[in-house]
């Protein structure tokens, strides 16, 4: 098997899987489990389905994979100044958006997406990176696949850990 990579991105900021509720439904007296930004969650999976699907493989890859998903966020106005310092970036706003979204919960929405476009199972997902950071831009989510080799190159899989390891430090 070739190598396969793919590449997605979808502009505006994550829709995380959110929180579950359940209850039990009084008339039928059966449980029933809802997703909290069900509508919301919905429109941004199928658009990042959509592009995933323009660098699908011919069938959903059933050998192991890694994935990088980067978020790009805007900035809250409160970490600027007033005024005539509007433009200005404070000394106190943060170097990385260390709040929501959650990294967990986006990648369940992520990986949910690549699931029988990408890979078979979210379950062949060997490697996975996330990485929050503000946006220069539009915020945005980039999500990168690559195939595993069949034979478990063990040089190629070292260099693809080392790689991982310096990207995280950055």
């Amino acid at each position: 098997m070739t190598r396969w990579e793919g590449e997605a991105t979808v502009l505006g900021p994550p829709v995380t899987m959110g929180s579950k509720r359940a209850f039990v439904n009084r008339k039928t007296h059966r449980a029933v489990v809802v997703d909290d930004k069900r509508p919301e969650l919905r429109h941004w999976q199928q658009a990042m389905r959509e592009e995933m699907e323009r660098t699908a493989p011919e069938q959903p890859l059933s050998c192991a994979v890694t994935v990088t998903v980067l978020v790009y966020l805007l900035r809250p106005k409160g970490h600027y100044g007033s005024g005539r310092n509007a433009d200005k970036l404070r000394e106190s706003a943060p170097a990385y958006p260390i709040g929501k979204p959650d990294a967990d919960k986006i990648l369940r929405a992520v990986l949910d997406c690549g699931t029988g476009i990408w890979f078979r199972d979210d379950a062949q997902v060997c490697g996975l990176h996330i990485l929050k950071r503000w946006a220069t831009g539009s915020p945005k989510t980039s999500v990168y696949g690559t195939s595993l080799p069949l034979g478990g190159d063990r040089n190629w899989a070292r260099e693809q850990e080392e790689a991982g390891e310096e990207l995280m430090l950055r």
